[in-house]
């Protein structure tokens, strides 16, 4: 509120146009801003107060506690950077896990697929095997049905040709046995070895995340603490950069060495001086109603 503004409504209230709230709330409202604005008026001066007597503690406690601040927020930013560099090989690490995994998986399919084939060739081998011992055993029988007569040297060669034929079919199906056994457990070692290269990558993994979580979690624990620090810094500093605004503002007329200080921000200087005429104007026109 400026002077002018001040009388008019001074005037008015005399014709019965009273709005105390108005002028309480007016006031408490600027009363905010204006000790915000000693903050700031502080913030700006405070570097050219050292040969002040009155502000000196202040000054060098300024000092102290900004240099304090300037240390911190250097950990913090080298602690923000080991988190970001932390973050990243984590993410690194996770996605080669998965590739790696995903391959070994696939191994793993085929391998049982294969595993799987190679047991129904297994089964099946046995199977001829039995229905060929089968076929022999049946023809020995029909051999001694048939006996040793002449008469049945013909029926009897046949039998015997066919017998040969089965014997030698035995032998050949008694191979692939051998054959299928071995791949079979060669492919159950495949099969092992891939599942526990699976294993052995997740517990790596699984090593390796741990690790990487006490790293992010001990850099968010200081990352936490530091930033609590430099919070009550900073409320410590506001504190004495309004106590250094408001002492300028209160001796800037008696004291030249004050005035000085207060001509180097001469603008904002002069914006508070009328924020601080408009608040006792408020505070007058409350009183009056």
């Amino acid at each position: 509120m400026t002077r002018t503004k001040y009388i008019i409504t001074r005037f008015t209230q005399y014709f019965g146009a009273f709005n105390r709230n108005k002028h309480l709330n007016a006031a408490a409202s600027e009363t905010q801003l204006y000790v915000d604005a000693q903050r700031f008026f502080g913030a700006k001066i405070w570097e050219h107060v050292e040969e002040i007597d009155a502000l000196s503690a202040e000054y060098w406690t300024l000092r102290n506690l900004i240099s304090e601040r300037e240390g911190l927020m250097e950990s913090l930013q080298k602690t923000q950077v080991t988190l970001n560099d932390t973050q990243e090989v984590r993410e690194k690490t996770v996605a080669r896990w998965k590739e790696e995994v995903e391959d070994l998986e696939e191994q793993r399919k085929e391998a049982i697929t294969t595993l799987g084939r190679i047991r129904t060739e297994v089964h099946q081998n046995r199977d001829d095997g039995k229905q060929t011992k089968k076929s022999y055993e049946g023809m020995k029988m029909q051999l001694k049905v048939l006996g040793d007569g002449e008469e049945q040297d013909s029926g009897r060669k046949a039998v015997e040709d066919r017998m040969a034929g089965l014997r030698l079919k035995f032998e050949e199906l008694k191979e692939t046995n051998i054959k299928l056994i071995e791949a079979l457990r060669n492919q159950e070692t495949v099969l092992k070895n891939t599942e526990e290269r699976i294993a052995k990558l997740r517990e790596s993994l699984k090593e390796r995340a741990m690790k990487t979580y006490s790293t992010i979690g001990q850099a968010n624990q200081e990352t936490t603490q530091v930033k609590s620090k430099v919070r009550r810094l900073e409320n410590e500093i506001s504190r004495l950069q309004v106590n250094i605004g408001r002492y300028i503002l209160a001796n800037y007329r008696k004291d030249p060495q004050v005035r000085k200080i207060a001509r180097k921000q001469r603008l904002f200087f002069s914006q508070i001086q009328m924020l601080e005429s408009s608040i006792n104007y408020h505070q007058r026109l409350a009183d009056l109603v």
